[in-house]
């Protein structure tokens, strides 16, 4: 997760150099997708950091009550084969 996460922040950063780098006419698509890019980096780093610190202590306490719903993992139940 710790390279994921930097990754977003890197992305954000990139988000950034296009908007000062765009024309004056048409920074109002660089802002929106710099404010696209803000609102999901918010939600993926909140997401990331939860995978980060809470699954692992909860997999080691067994505690797998509803961890379901923390992991990027579906569970389905059907083999492979």
């Amino acid at each position: 997760m710790p390279p994921a996460m930097l990754l977003v922040v890197f992305y954000v950063i990139l988000m950034v150099s296009i908007h000062a780098y765009a024309a004056q006419h048409k920074s109002i698509y660089s802002q929106i997708g710099l404010s696209f890019a803000l609102i999901a980096a918010g939600i993926l780093l909140s997401d990331y950091f939860i995978q980060f610190s809470v699954v692992p202590v909860s997999l080691m306490n067994q505690e797998t009550d509803g961890i379901a719903l923390l992991t990027q993992y579906i569970a389905t139940g059907y083999s492979s084969c």
